[in-house]
């Protein structure tokens, strides 16, 4: 698969200013760079402190949310949040 590089930018519901978002796509690896954030082993402007993987068939999402920590703070599985799971309600 042929690496994505995508950049876009989203709107602060605060300030109303526009933040830049990177997204890489490599070897079905989902890369997430909100504009100045990063990872401690990366360079400036080079860290994804958001990974989106497939594990064991769930997607699993990985969070650095301390540039400090060279693993991962959080580790998420939305095995729970699959279609296949909704309660239908009455």
């Amino acid at each position: 698969m042929t690496p994505i590089d995508l950049e876009f930018f989203a709107d602060d519901d605060w300030t109303g200013e526009k933040r830049k978002v990177r997204i890489k796509i490599i070897d079905g690896l989902v890369f997430i760079q909100p504009e100045g954030h990063g990872v401690a082993c990366s360079s400036e402007g080079e860290g994804f402190p958001i990974v989106v993987e497939w594990y064991n068939d769930k997607p699993r999402i990985h969070v650095w949310e301390d540039i400090n920590c060279e693993d991962a703070t959080h580790r998420i599985t939305l095995e729970n949040s699959s279609e296949s799971k909704r309660r239908h309600r009455p």
